[in-house]
């Protein structure tokens, strides 16, 4: 899936968490042959999810994944 369809679909989904995670590992391989607007575009979507975040009864190390 290219990077538009993914942000497609993070608008769709409201921003929600859990869609996002499902697809780190994805994001991880294709952002590096990305264009600096396509990631300034990631970046703010990531904030959009991170600002709707709750984390009811989420174990995840959440420092593990942002260190990557």
């Amino acid at each position: 899936m290219k990077l538009g369809q993914l942000m497609s679909l993070f608008r769709l989904s409201g921003y929600d968490a859990h869609s996002f995670k499902q697809c780190v590992e994805h994001l991880i391989q294709i952002l590096p042959d990305c264009s600096f607007i396509e990631k300034q575009d990631m970046l703010s979507i990531i904030q959009l999810v991170w600002e709707g975040y709750y984390p009811i009864g989420d174990t995840t190390n959440h420092v593990e994944i942002t260190n990557r």
